[in-house]
């Protein structure tokens, strides 16, 4: 007798949490970057969506088939607007960069930017994005919030997380 393939004991496997990222702005060059970090993220959703295509044909015997012509990079963001009181609040300046960029068209719209999990999983990359980001409405009781979408501009390209020297 035979016994099926069974997966591992769940219960044995360690988890992670999903909302482990950093997410920087390039405010200076391409040749020179100099990388600004947009603080007071409370989601961070990296997506991908590859455009589909029907390939069938007579002899998938009815069965459809579908072959992937491109792809699309895409991160939705939230988070709080936080910033330094000296004397007066001043705004994080890499959110800033992202509400500003959302305010111009063509070129100023876009940003170079590079985020990377600050934890044991491998994802890091680097791209250029249109940007659809604003500050929200709420409540007077309420913090004030931000929050939109990145649509990448291109092929993202991974990299190596950047790290600092103790």
């Amino acid at each position: 007798m035979t016994t099926p393939l069974l997966p591992p004991d769940g219960s044995a496997l360690d988890t992670i949490p999903a909302g482990r990222y950093a997410f920087q702005v390039n405010t200076g060059t391409t040749e020179t970057p100099t990388w600004v970090f947009v603080n007071g993220l409370t989601n961070f959703e990296p997506t991908y969506k590859p455009k589909l295509e029907d390939d069938t044909d007579i002899t998938s015997d009815g069965w459809e088939s579908q072959a992937v012509t491109g792809n699309a990079h895409s991160i939705t963001i939230e988070g709080l607007v936080k910033g330094e009181s000296d004397p007066d609040f001043v705004p994080d300046p890499g959110m800033q960069v992202l509400v500003e960029a959302s305010k111009q068209t063509g070129k100023g719209a876009h940003i170079h930017g590079r985020y990377w999990r600050t934890d044991e999983m491998s994802e890091a990359v680097e791209a250029h994005y249109a940007v659809d980001c604003s500050l929200k409405g709420g409540k007077p009781t309420e913090l004030q919030k931000f929050g939109g979408t990145l649509t990448g501009r291109g092929k993202p390209k991974d990299i190596t997380k950047p790290t600092t020297t103790p």
